[in-house]
């Protein structure tokens, strides 16, 4: 006997087919969307007001530190005011430019704090001499400040939270010189999670624009302090750098005559040199518009290519979807059809349990009753026979 299959089995075998198409084709069309939530207007503007301020913070220690160098001839103290300036500008744009405007706001606020500590309590408390108490109310003010600042756009209770970890990060990491190498503030020190945004894609465009005009300000000026540094360790004295000067400008004017001189024999290797290049330029021009074509073409054979593919892979899914549909339709119909022969089937025997069993209630009632009947009857004629007999 054959045995039919399981219509049910069939049909999933078949929705698996449909639904693996379907995947295969979706590998042929992704996309994959990361849309940036804006940050908050009020981050934004704490991120600005925070940047700018470390910006002022830099200019007001250069102006302090350079007034400290102009009064003492100690090299010792100008190369201190030196790496003063040093490390307020690199530590402060480190500070200021973190990536979640509150958490570079409280580092921010915390470095000015760490450097008054290091001029009032530290390794910096003696450091610049009878011109210490400058640099010491220099950095009281810029920590005060920064306080001030971040009271502007944190609420009571969040200043009351950070200034425990203010005070802690002071307390347990001290700064120990004037590189102000330093441990930031973490995010599990504000006791908050990761930040649900960094930005619109705009936003952090505009970010990475100020971070690279930052760079751009600053660094000038550090390698102009680190020049001047080395120049102070390396005991070469402001005179000896002028004397070398002069000398150099000697030798450029020397060289400047000698190219005078030979002026002619120069132009006469310029104009050959022009020539050379021109030519060049001419095969380069050739081969440039060579490699256009080629790639014109590639690219005319691509699409080409890339059209017929999609065409057949068209073709192709609309033949799977087409013969899914009718595999569909024929379970469904098998199904159908096994549902009414089955319900016929189920009648069938329902209709001859029926008779079978109105047969054996006749065959009962017919004994019962014949039984009955022929028992009276053979009564009925015994009774008779005595009767007669008597």
């Amino acid at each position: 006997m054959t045995r039919r299959p399981d219509p049910y089995t069939s049909f999933a075998r078949g929705l698996a087919g449909a639904l693996a198409t379907l995947a295969l084709g979706g590998c042929f069309s992704v996309s994959v969307q990361t849309p940036g939530e804006p940050l908050p207007p009020a981050d934004l503007r704490m991120r600005t007001e925070t940047r700018q301020f470390a910006a002022q913070m830099s200019e007001r220690v250069q102006r302090t530190a350079d007034t400290i160098a102009a009064r003492s001839p100690d090299t010792a103290q100008q190369a201190a005011t030196l790496k003063w300036k040093l490390g307020t500008s690199v530590a402060g744009r480190r500070a200021a430019y973190r990536g979640i405007p509150r958490l570079a706001l409280v580092d921010t606020w915390t470095f000015a704090a760490q450097m008054e500590s290091f001029f009032r309590t530290g390794n910096g408390r003696e450091l610049f001499g009878d011109s210490h108490a400058d640099a010491l109310n220099e950095s009281a003010q810029i920590a005060k400040d920064a306080r001030a600042l971040a009271e502007r756009h944190l609420g009571a209770a969040q200043m009351a939270r950070y200034d425990a970890v203010v005070a802690e990060q002071v307390a347990r990491n001290p700064l120990n010189d004037l590189e102000f190498v330093r441990v930031a503030v973490s995010m599990s020190a504000l006791g908050e999670g990761a930040p649900s945004t960094v930005g619109s894609a705009p936003e952090v465009v505009a970010d990475a624009s100020e971070r690279l005009d930052a760079y751009g300000q600053s660094i000038p000026d550090e390698t102009r302090w680190r020049a001047q540094l080395l120049f102070l360790d390396s005991g070469i004295k402001a005179e000896d750098f002028a004397h070398l000067a002069q000398r150099t400008d000697e030798t450029l004017r020397r060289l400047a005559d000698l190219a005078e001189a030979q002026a002619p024999r120069i132009s006469a290797f310029v104009d050959e040199t022009r020539a050379d290049l021109q030519r060049g330029w001419v095969q380069v021009d050739s081969r440039w518009v060579e490699t256009l074509d080629v790639l014109q073409r590639e690219r005319a054979a691509l699409a080409k290519n890339l059209e017929a593919a999609q065409a057949a892979l068209d073709v192709t899914l609309l033949r799977e979807r087409t013969a899914f549909y009718e595999q569909v339709s024929r379970e469904r119909a098998a199904v159908r059809k096994e549902a009414e022969e089955y319900t016929v089937h189920v009648i069938q025997e329902a209709r001859a349990a029926v008779r079978e069993f109105i047969s054996w209630v006749v065959a009962v009632l017919v004994l019962v009753f014949g039984t009955t009947f022929g028992v009276g009857f053979a009564l009925g004629r015994a009774t008779r026979g005595r009767g007669s007999q008597i």
